[in-house]
């Protein structure tokens, strides 16, 4: 028996649901969370130098591109925090049915994305 199978598969027309979206977002996350490690060693190795290296640190945040940059570093990191909660969460066997497990989901995008826009407030206020 010959199964015929997809010549290719397009990715656009796959309806993914929301738990295998935040399964791909935490490791996707992660590798960028290990990707800014060297980033902000080095930026808090300078900080750490003199008051004045501290302060072109603190400078150097506001401008618009290092912004976007750490925004995008914090909902990363956010997600990632809020992903692998949900996981160890199912890991002691809770929210393994496809409602919760959806509604665990849903919570941790929301958590990601609330907690990540309460923390650029706190620095850019």
């Amino acid at each position: 028996m010959i199964k015929s199978r997809p010549r290719y598969l397009n990715l656009l027309k796959i309806h993914l649901p929301i738990t295998g979206i935040v399964s791909i977002l935490h490791r996707i996350s992660g590798i960028l969370l290990f990707c800014f490690i060297p980033v902000f060693i080095g930026t808090l190795k300078y900080s750490l130098f003199s008051e004045i290296t501290f302060q072109n640190i603190q400078y150097f945040i506001y401008k618009p591109f290092i912004t976007l940059l750490l925004f995008i570093f914090i909902l990363v990191l956010m997600q990632h925090f809020f992903a692998g909660l949900r996981f160890l969460l199912m890991d002691l066997d809770c929210a393994m049915d496809k409602f919760s497990s959806q509604k665990t989901a849903q919570i941790s995008l929301l958590l990601s994305v609330v907690s990540t826009l309460a923390i650029m407030w706190g620095i850019y206020a």
